[in-house]
């Protein structure tokens, strides 16, 4: 098949215009060794128009659930991920069919998943007009259902959320064992599984967060946490660095008493390295501080500047090591 034709169809395909006829020429190109590059090209394409990068794997999923829906028989809704992501992997992970209750009217209901990876921020733009910045290591999931029967967001990781006003339909962030509730705001909300709390900072507006069988709400410039580890414990204070509320959002680095070892969990995370100390005992030294303009080499000035650490890159591996006195 042609280029030309092959990208009109999958056009076409996204826009769910397609006949059977049309479906089966599409798969066969799919499961074609030749055209695999095409698709590559042309995917890739498409998502830097949409003013994004794709991370690595994407397009390799985007493929196979592409073809696994032309298989089945079932239409894929446009992937959307095409027009509303700005720096975002996001893609249909699942479709369930259904009645519409008392008419027996089919309803397919997609779920997006979105994405930004180690090293990653990612920018989406969700169908109310609610403007999402997630962190890196992080991702997000709504279903098709989005705005018009809820607002709901399944959040793994860390995002910034500013929310379109919509007093019909609460905004909810469900994030682990806590849930955060909103109208129309501006909030973060941090709940990466490597953590032992679910943090969220309210930046604008009203809140309410849930966690653990307790309801608070928040005011501007506070912080609500839960121990999701330990005691279960759900607490509200004054955010510790109010100048910079949402630090990472602003290319910054905030540590308020964090160990090397909790560090070094986030380094990872934010410039996609790994991350080994060479002597234990240094895992346990804590740092407080601002790093502006928040490359690697500033925070690894902050660290090896501030205590008697050594830090060493080499290839994509980082090494922390305890200064050898001369």
């Amino acid at each position: 098949m042609e280029i030309e034709k092959f990208q009109s169809l999958v056009d076409k395909y996204l826009s769910g215009h397609t006949t059977a006829e049309e479906d089966a020429a599409l798969r066969s190109c799919l499961e074609s060794e030749d055209v695999s590059r095409a698709f590559d090209e042309y995917a890739f394409e498409k998502w830097q128009n949409a003013g994004s990068q794709m991370p690595k794997g994407v397009k390799d999923e985007i493929r196979r659930k592409l073809l696994t829906e032309i298989k089945s028989q079932k239409r894929v809704h446009r992937l959307r991920f095409l027009k509303y992501m700005a720096g975002a992997a996001c893609i249909a992970i699942a479709l369930v069919a259904g009645f519409h209750a008392g008419k027996g009217v089919r309803v397919e209901e997609s779920v997006f998943e979105c994405i930004a990876a180690n090293g990653q921020k990612s920018t989406v733009a969700l169908p109310d007009g609610t403007k999402v910045m997630l962190n890196s290591g992080s991702s997000l999931r709504y279903s098709s259902s989005y705005n018009l029967h809820n607002r709901d967001i399944e959040l793994n990781g860390e995002a910034y959320f500013e929310v379109a006003r919509n007093e019909n339909i609460p905004f909810i962030v469900s994030a682990k064992q806590m849930t955060v509730e909103a109208l129309g705001t501006k909030f973060n909300v941090r709940a990466y599984n490597s953590e032992p709390e679910i943090v969220a900072t309210l930046v604008e507006g009203c809140v309410r967060a849930s966690a653990g069988g307790k309801e608070m709400i928040m005011h501007p410039a506070e912080e609500i946490s839960f121990d999701k580890k330990k005691s279960g414990e759900m607490k509200k204070y004054a955010a510790p660095n109010k100048g910079h509320l949402i630090p990472w959002r602003d290319n910054e680095l905030y540590f308020n008493g964090k160990t090397l070892r909790e560090i070094g969990v986030i380094l990872e995370r934010m410039y996609n390295v790994n991350v080994c100390f060479e002597d234990d005992s240094i895992m346990e030294y804590s740092y407080t501080g601002l790093v502006r303009n928040s490359s690697l080499n500033n925070v690894l000035d902050l660290i090896t500047a501030t205590s008697p650490v050594e830090a060493q890159m080499y290839s994509n591996n980082l090494k922390f090591s305890k200064r050898r006195t001369k």
